[in-house]
């Protein structure tokens, strides 16, 4: 469906409109009573009360158009009260966003950082630096690479079978 859409209250020679900007306002409307304008009765002067005689209030608004009238006002505060909320969720919505798109960032970071840290493990490095590792994070990183050793290699032996 597209929109904004017109929804009509009344019939169809005398009737109040309001717009739907989505569906889910469109459900609320019809929820209230506003319907199409080919949903809505067409006009019928008998259903007039007092028809054929001229109204003794001078211009005066009847009961039930204040009454009408209080319901459109107290639709239209809604309506801006909902949207008041909307442009607050939208403003929330995009700030959250924005703290995402930070934390997405600072997480790629750290996962590059974490990698370097991991790298001299998990693939050979110079001699010079696996040289500074102990005997036994030697063997952790031989076995990681799938290779063996014998328990009595030393560490020479060790960073050979790593740079193989």
């Amino acid at each position: 469906m597209n929109y904004p859409k017109m929804l009509y209250k009344g019939n169809q020679k005398e009737y109040q409109h309001i717009i739907a900007e989505n569906a889910a306002q469109e459900e609320l409307l019809i929820d209230e009573g506003w319907k199409d304008f080919a949903d809505i009765p067409e006009f019928d002067e008998s259903q007039i009360i007092g028809s054929g005689a001229k109204s003794s209030g001078g211009g005066a608004l009847s009961g039930a158009s204040l009454a009408n009238r209080e319901h459109f006002d107290l639709t239209t505060q809604e309506l801006v009260d909902v949207k008041q909320g909307l442009v607050i969720a939208s403003t929330e919505i995009e700030r959250l966003k924005q703290v995402i798109a930070a934390g997405s960032a600072e997480n790629a970071e750290l996962r590059e950082q974490l990698a370097a840290l991991q790298q001299p493990t998990s693939t050979g490095a110079a001699a010079g630096d696996l040289s500074a590792l102990t005997t036994e994070q030697l063997r952790e990183m031989v076995t990681a690479q799938g290779k063996t050793f014998k328990q009595r290699d030393s560490k020479p032996e060790l960073i050979a079978i790593l740079e193989s």
